[in-house]
């Protein structure tokens, strides 16, 4: 995954919150654009939530997922956050 995969959702009108699925399991709710931010290099992401900040390498977003349109639940369970 790159920037670029990602740049595009965050400047979505109107946004769709989306997940981040990551190669070990777990994944991270992002309902809004300003919880994430890129390195200057671009390789890693600075997800906050509720608080916290937890760095993630884009080298370990296997997928981006989206909650169901006809239930509104999400295809996965949230991850550890």
């Amino acid at each position: 995954m790159t920037p670029d995969d990602i740049r595009p959702l965050l400047a979505a009108t109107p946004f769709e919150k989306f997940y981040l699925n990551l190669s070990d399991g777990s994944s991270y709710e992002v309902s809004d654009p300003g919880q994430v931010t890129f390195s200057p290099t671009g390789g890693v992401i600075a997800y906050e939530s509720r608080g916290r900040r937890t760095l993630i390498a884009l080298a370990h977003v296997a997928t981006v997922g989206f909650a169901a349109t006809s239930s509104g639940d999400p295809f996965f369970l949230k991850g550890r956050g």
